[in-house]
């Protein structure tokens, strides 16, 4: 079985965030968010390898990155094409450009998908996942669902009640209502009205044959194939195959802005103050959870719950719910509930 990270966006709501670093790579808990999925998938041991397809401007983070990840048992190879870094960890990674560069030009989801199955001639069971989500489950029993009915899965979360908020504010993605045996009967990707709160997530085990039906999806649904979001496609999917959900509860967080970045940090933070090396904290205060990364200095400031990326200088500040961008030098502001940065110059007072 192979498994495919879908990469490749440009996260422009998270700007000005995403603007130097690609949002799966930005730091969740103290360690980049796309490790949540790539430890997942370690774990499971049908999985033979694992590809991460992204774009042309990221490529070199990406590669950066599967370079050092887990650096201390993994040995590095170069790729004759070099269209990718090729490294093995507790399963063999490779990175993939889709060779686009700006966001204009962009692929689909499934579009990237299919590049990474032509480009590799992909013919095995195939897992294909978003890779700015995180969770927690045992994918191996999701496999073994796969086994049993050898029929295509999706995840699916289920909320603890209608009210339950996640991911920083309740936000459908795919409306999914299945029977007693876990089998689709609907899947609505974003409807206006969802008929059920049972929701699709972008992490899905397909079949062999239903890998096949992605290039017939991009040729001949032109409505639906232009749409970003891969829900589309298992929507499209569910009413030509069986398909069977596998339910999950607990957190969930879809790193879609700043708020929910925020607040994934906040959820995987431990409280008090978590500090990267070379931070300099003096004559300063610190409520809730905190992340300061690498070369900040927090002099006479007061931080509660916030995220301070590298190379940042706060000063005389007040600072409750914020995100503080690389590059940073922020001199006797108070604010709340704002993301700042990166190379953010700012001096005096700023409203709430």
């Amino acid at each position: 079985m192979k498994a495919i990270i879908l990469a490749a966006g440009f996260a422009t709501r998270l700007f000005p965030l995403t603007v130097q670093m690609p949002k799966p790579l930005l730091k969740v808990g103290g360690r980049p968010m796309i490790e949540y999925t790539i430890r997942l998938l370690e774990a499971a041991a049908d999985i033979d390898t694992i590809y991460i397809i992204t774009n042309k401007l990221y490529f070199n983070d990406f590669s950066a990155w599967a370079a050092n990840y887990n650096s201390n048992s993994l040995r590095v190879q170069g790729v004759e094409n070099a269209s990718g870094v090729f490294h093995k960890s507790s399963k063999p990674i490779k990175v993939l450009s889709n060779h686009v560069f700006h966001p204009t030009e962009k692929f689909t989801a499934m579009q990237n998908a299919q590049f990474v199955i032509d480009s590799e001639q992909i013919t095995d069971p195939c897992i294909v996942c978003a890779g700015d989500h995180m969770f927690n489950f045992d994918l191996n029993d999701m496999i073994a669902q796969f086994k049993k009915t050898q029929a295509s899965q999706i995840l699916v979360y289920e909320p603890e009640s209608d009210e339950k908020s996640y991911a920083g504010g309740k936000r459908y993605a795919g409306s999914v209502i299945m029977d007693e045996s876990s089998f689709v009967k609907k899947f609505v990707e974003k409807p206006a009205n969802p008929e059920s709160n049972l929701i699709g997530i972008c992490f899905y085990i397909l079949a062999q044959n239903d890998i096949q039906k992605i290039r017939q999806f991009l040729l001949t649904e032109t409505e639906l194939s232009q749409k970003d979001p891969p829900g589309y496609f298992i929507q499209w999917l569910h009413s030509r195959t069986k398909i069977y959900g596998y339910k999950i509860g607990g957190d969930w967080f879809d790193v879609g802005d700043g708020n929910i970045f925020l607040n994934a940090n906040l959820h995987y933070l431990q409280d008090g103050l978590t500090k990267e090396d070379n931070v300099v904290f003096v004559s300063s205060m610190h409520a809730g959870k905190n992340f300061v990364s690498q070369n900040s200095q927090i002099v006479n400031s007061r931080i509660e719950n916030c995220f301070v990326f590298e190379n940042v200088q706060l000063v005389d500040c007040k600072l409750r719910n914020c995100v503080i961008g690389p590059d940073s030098k922020i001199t006797g502001v108070h604010a709340q509930h704002s993301v700042l940065g990166p190379k953010t110059i700012l001096n005096g007072l700023m409203a709430p």
